[in-house]
């Protein structure tokens, strides 16, 4: 086992987004986010959870927020303004009634971003969460090649009210 992934999920996750021609280097913010929904989804499926949507008001609050985490280079939660997921969702008018947010700064690619969410107790409670529909996908690369991490995602799950 891979933490609490195990290898034949986390092999299948490489093999398919691969088989896309989702590979290092070659992530746009469109590639990027299906390859992210299929990860997820894929994830999901494998623990008999209903696929979730992708959705375009998630996708915009989730991109702003990778876009200010690669220009700051840091992770967090909170934005340069001292935003928090409910202040970026209420920008882009998504109306919800369940939210959460996983971010990841390093992975180059949606599967993996998505096997380190699944070793994390925290993370992996909200990619397998019940009751919500829809994800958004947020993708950055930072500009300078001496930032630490180069490559940040951001996952918005939500339930529409």
């Amino acid at each position: 086992m891979v933490g609490l992934l195990p290898r034949r999920l986390a092999a299948a996750l490489a093999l398919l987004l691969v088989a896309q021609g989702v590979a290092a280097g070659q992530a746009v913010d469109r590639a990027a986010a299906f390859a992210m929904q299929d990860a997820v989804n894929f994830a999901r499926e494998y623990h008999e959870l209903d696929p979730l949507s992708l959705d375009v008001d998630l996708s915009r609050a989730a991109q702003d927020h990778a876009e200010d985490l690669a220009r700051r280079g840091e992770l967090s939660h909170r934005s340069l303004d001292g935003g928090r997921l409910v202040d970026r969702l209420r920008v882009v008018g998504y109306r919800y009634r369940l939210a959460a947010e996983n971010l990841a700064a390093g992975p180059p690619r949606a599967d993996s971003a998505v096997i380190l969410w699944l070793d994390s107790p925290g993370h992996r409670r909200n990619l397998l969460l019940e009751g919500v529909t829809a994800i958004g996908v947020g993708y950055a690369k930072a500009a300078s090649p001496e930032d630490r991490f180069r490559h940040y995602w951001v996952l918005v799950l939500a339930a529409g009210r």
